[in-house]
């Protein structure tokens, strides 16, 4: 395992690069003449850059690949090949690039503009005997907020476009099914600071998910600052989430009914937590949390065997 990180700046400009290798052996725990442990390979190339435009403007970009290959099976099929004798051997490689961009500007000192971006591609193969699987992922999301302060309030406007898709190729033994799902999303949020020690946070989501039409996620949150050590947050809200077929299985040669359409998971819960920070001595910081949350699904996705 090799790791290396750099940064640096020159003037207006600075950067930021990691990058890491590992190499891992297969291991027969058990000595049953199959690897517990695969063999592993896979590296990150980690580049990012920063432009401090001017004192109110600032651009960040950066660049992510990885690259993974594995291999698991009878042991001397991965060490040596497979042949009449160790036939099972599977084999996987996965690759990952994504890129992100975030553009802030101050307009002045209670009034600033984000735009941010990513976009990642992932495509993955797994070939073992009787089955091959070949497919690419696509996924985006692009923002834009806009920030204001004003009084006692703090207000957060904006919206976003979150796309996912996944194509697979025509040589593939597996039928699964394409995805193409934009979801378009705009939310408000308003910070109330009632007084020294209590805030109030309220927002308002609306999603339009393709195929599944609009869902309003309203949420409070409620935070009580005692003194300078406790603090106490209560919050509640819904959410949702869109099911996808890689959530609930992994490629393999194992088929099994999934709808063209099943419903989407439906949440509504609240939670609370409760944090205790102090210095002691000026020299030994303490911090202990602690959390609750309760949470009511509706229409859950759940693989029935």
């Amino acid at each position: 395992n090799a790791n290396t990180f750099f940064s640096g700046s020159k003037g207006k400009f600075g950067y930021t690069l990691f990058a890491g290798f590992n190499d891992k052996a297969a291991f027969d725990v058990n000595k049953d003449g199959f690897a517990e442990v695969p063999e592993q390979r896979d590296m990150v190339f980690h580049p990012r850059l920063f432009w401090n435009i001017s004192d109110r403007s600032r651009l960040t970009a950066g660049w992510n690949s990885s690259f993974d290959k594995r291999s698991c099976g009878d042991i001397s099929a991965i060490r040596n090949g497979a042949d009449s004798l160790h036939p099972f051997l599977r084999s996987e490689h996965g690759e990952r690039h994504t890129a992100d961009l975030a553009f802030t500007s101050n307009l002045n000192d209670h009034h600033s503009l984000t735009l941010k971006s990513a976009f990642s591609s992932f495509d993955r193969t797994v070939n073992q005997p009787a089955y091959y699987f070949n497919g690419t992922q696509l996924s985006g999301y692009a923002e834009l907020n806009d920030k204001m302060v004003y009084g006692r309030h703090t207000l957060v406007a904006g919206g976003n476009l979150l796309t996912n898709d996944f194509f697979q190729k025509k040589t593939d033994s597996t039928d699964l099914q394409e995805v193409h799902r934009p979801t378009l999303g705009l939310f408000v949020q308003d910070d109330i600071r009632l007084t020294a020690g209590i805030s109030v946070q309220l927002g308002i989501r609306n999603d339009r998910i393709k195929d599944y039409g609009n869902h309003v996620l309203p949420r409070i949150s409620l935070l009580m600052k005692p003194d300078e050590h406790f603090s106490i947050r209560l919050a509640g809200g819904s959410g949702y989430k869109v099911p996808d077929l890689f959530d609930v299985t992994d490629p393999s040669g194992y088929r099994f009914s999934y709808p063209v359409q099943p419903r989407i998971e439906k949440s509504k819960g609240i939670n609370a937590d409760i944090s205790y920070r102090r210095l002691i001595a000026d020299k030994i910081g303490l911090q202990i949390d602690q959390a609750f949350y309760y949470t009511s699904i509706t229409d859950p996705v759940i693989v029935m065997s």
